[in-house]
């Protein structure tokens, strides 16, 4: 495997393991941030949604393989 597919596979690991937490405590500024980025508080949340759901799937994925 090429070195760099491990660095990839690290970013995922740490991704799927800290996601959840980072997304839980992002909602309590979430509006602040929104007014910052000007985008919608729905467009902020579905990020949210998508990121967890991407942690939830690789944590299952690592678990089982470990």
């Amino acid at each position: 495997m090429i070195y760099g597919w491990w660095i990839v596979i690290a970013i995922l690991i740490n991704i799927s393991l800290l996601g959840p937490a980072a997304v839980a405590l992002a909602n309590i500024f979430q509006t602040s941030v929104a007014i910052e980025l000007a985008i919608n508080n729905s467009a902020l949340a579905i990020n949210n949604v998508i990121v967890l759901g991407i942690g939830i799937f690789v944590l299952t994925i690592v678990s089982k393989n470990l």
